[in-house]
């Protein structure tokens, strides 16, 4: 139903890209439109009904313990898929056919240069049911990395700003800022390669099952954890930015943002080294395999350090203000 929905979105979306060839012609296009109609509603009548039979009622949070057994029907899908279809779908299907709408009234009107643009909204709603498609057949693992996009985002954001400060040119930057910022890029650039190794050579490849053993709170779990590291980060990069607005840099406030980072990625390293590396046990390291487990095992070594060298650095910092 759902992609014959976009392959009817995408036709009438075609049919009124030209509004100057409209105004010359409509007859086609209303034709076309009127015959579309009728099966259009079909679509979407199926598909709600569809909808309120797998979902019927309200979810609960994704916290459940013990629905690892429950393949696709796990509260974590499903309330993703809802949220999908009725906030994300749905809103994009208002807009759209309130666009069409506007779009054919204003062809009534003289041309006054303010024309709906209607692929905009079709373009949203078929990424939208895309968006429905893959909560409903994705494997977990995939879902997750998708969700992990914001976060890592902020990550790679907090990176590049962690470099401007450190950067030799940079003059307005005082010494023992620089000195800080140096001490987190390690820290940035392992939580980068954590995810991107982790998508990449794992839960992105084709052959990931649609399920894990994890529960609906792990899945939860492992896929808020790239925002929350990411919101960490950029905490730590906002002080040192921008020490004025916080009188002084407080390093107690930075240590804590470390150990934030580090209990988040235990997290992550657990649910990873139980569910993720049984699935993919080789890892491509400088075109080595590795096992994924020993892969694990090196890099919160070397995180364990660089968090260790950060809240040093903090404590240097306390020292030197003193």
């Amino acid at each position: 139903l759902l992609p014959l929905l976009q392959q009817q979105v995408s036709i009438i979306s075609q049919a009124l890209r030209d509004p100057d060839k409209l105004r010359r012609d409509p007859g086609p296009t209303i034709r076309l439109i009127l015959k579309l109609q009728p099966d259009l509603e079909q679509t979407l009548d199926q598909t709600i009904r569809a909808i309120n039979d797998i979902i019927p009622g309200t979810l609960p949070k994704p916290d459940q313990m013990n629905d690892q057994n429950f393949g696709e029907f796990k509260c974590y899908r499903l309330r993703g898929l809802n949220d999908a279809i009725r906030r994300g779908m749905k809103t994009q299907i208002i807009r759209f056919f309130s666009d069409c709408k506007r779009f054919i009234e204003r062809l009534q009107l003289p041309r006054d240069g303010q024309q709906t643009d209607v692929e905009v909204s079709s373009f949203a709603l078929v990424v939208s049911i895309h968006v429905v498609i893959t909560w409903a057949t994705g494997s977990e693992l995939n879902l997750i990395c998708g969700r992990w996009q914001d976060g890592v985002r902020e990550v790679d954001g907090a990176s590049r700003d962690l470099l401007s400060l450190v950067d030799p040119e940079n003059e307005d930057v005082r010494e023992e800022i620089v000195l800080l910022a140096k001490s987190f890029i390690p820290i940035t650039k392992l939580t980068q390669l954590f995810f991107a190794k982790l998508s990449r050579e794992g839960m992105l490849k084709n052959r990931a099952l649609l399920g894990t053993q994890m529960s609906s709170y792990q899945l939860d779990l492992l896929e808020t954890s790239a925002d929350k590291i990411g919101d960490g980060l950029f905490n730590i990069v906002y002080r040192l930015e921008e020490p004025e607005d916080h009188e002084l840099v407080s390093p107690a406030y930075l240590i804590e943002q470390v150990t934030d980072l580090v209990a988040q990625f235990q997290t992550c390293l657990f649910l990873a080294d139980l569910y993720i590396a049984p699935l993919f046990p080789q890892i491509n390291v400088s075109s080595s395999p590795t096992d994924f487990k020993t892969w694990f095992v090196v890099w919160n070594t070397l995180f364990s350090q660089a968090s260790h060298n950060a809240i040093q650095a903090c404590h240097t910092h306390t020292q030197t203000a003193q």
